[in-house]
């Protein structure tokens, strides 16, 4: 009987999930691997279907936690910054490392 390891990098969405945001692996789409986004449909039915009204709207919600001191939202922008460093830079809106990013990812730019 084998034993599988998965070489991806994972994040415990558990507590972002009862928030109504995730960290999605998204493949590698054209925003990066990662992707932290609002959960559009909630599992339970005492909850709405969305807690946020755009992706932006999560973004904002992990920030100001983060800069409220929560370790957890923190550990999500630094899984983000290691993983996907053009989504954490659109997220912090820091368009100079948003461009030096894009410009490491996508040659060319």
């Amino acid at each position: 009987m084998g034993f599988h390891v998965s070489d991806k990098p994972v994040f415990d969405n558990r507590q972002a999930a009862g928030e109504g945001w995730s960290i999605f692996d998204n493949g590698g789409g054209e925003a990066g691997p990662w992707t932290l986004s609002r959960i559009d449909t909630m599992d339970d039915p005492d909850l709405p279907d969305a807690l946020f009204d755009s992706d932006e709207a999560a973004w904002a919600f992990v920030r100001e936690r983060a800069d409220g001191g929560s370790a957890y939202h923190l550990g999500a922008l630094r899984f983000l910054e290691e993983h996907n460093p053009i989504e954490y830079a659109a997220i912090m809106d820091d368009q100079a490392a948003l461009q030096a990013a894009r410009s490491t990812f996508e040659p060319g730019m």
